[in-house]
């Protein structure tokens, strides 16, 4: 996985459309639009409120999505931004500011995780932000640290997707056994 921020950027970006966007558009019934390379509304939703991209639902209009790609192991959790060595905003408090104020916030979010040399989905799940939040909230998740090496280091919350379902909270997991699937048009 290529090291700069904005080349990074990019493949996540690139590998969210190649494998997860259509199965998540059926799953939600919805069309998903990217914020990122979006001009400045695309900013400031990435930015200020944590949003990736939009889910433009015939129903319920348009919603936030959060969108997590990592490469390597496969964890099997839902990673939140604790705090940022920089003290720069993170996700869990642009969410919190949000909520308490009646601000725009993501109402899904996506943790995927792909195989850095083949480029194959390891495994993903999406989840409803709040209840991710409620979990984390409630002491259910784990605080842990980027390692030593790291450039940048920040503290994580961490809600395995297994905490979700034991408490009954809607979360549908995609992975590698499905992965034909996911890749159909």
């Amino acid at each position: 996985m290529p090291c700069d921020f904005q080349t990074a950027s990019q493949q996540s970006q690139s590998d969210f459309l190649r494998i997860l966007q259509n199965p998540l558009e059926q799953l939600l019934e919805g069309r998903i639009v990217s914020t990122e390379g979006n001009g400045e509304i695309g900013h400031l939703l990435d930015t200020r409120a944590g949003i990736d991209a939009i889910l433009d639902h015939p129903k319920y209009g348009l919603l936030g999505i959060g969108i997590r790609i990592q490469y390597g192991r496969d964890y099997r959790t839902f990673t939140i931004r604790k705090q940022r060595e920089t003290q720069v905003k993170t996700e869990y408090a642009k969410h919190a500011d949000a909520m308490l104020e009646g601000g725009i916030t993501t109402k899904f979010n996506i943790h995927a995780y792909i195989d850095e040399k083949t480029g194959l989905l390891l495994s993903a799940a999406i989840a409803l932000t709040r209840d991710i939040y409620d979990c984390i909230d409630k002491g259910l998740g784990d605080v842990r640290m980027t390692g030593n090496d790291q450039i940048g280091r920040a503290t994580f919350y961490v809600v395995d997707w297994d905490t979700l379902r034991d408490n009954g909270l809607w979360i549908h997991e995609f992975n590698q056994n499905k992965q034909e699937a996911l890749c159909q048009k």
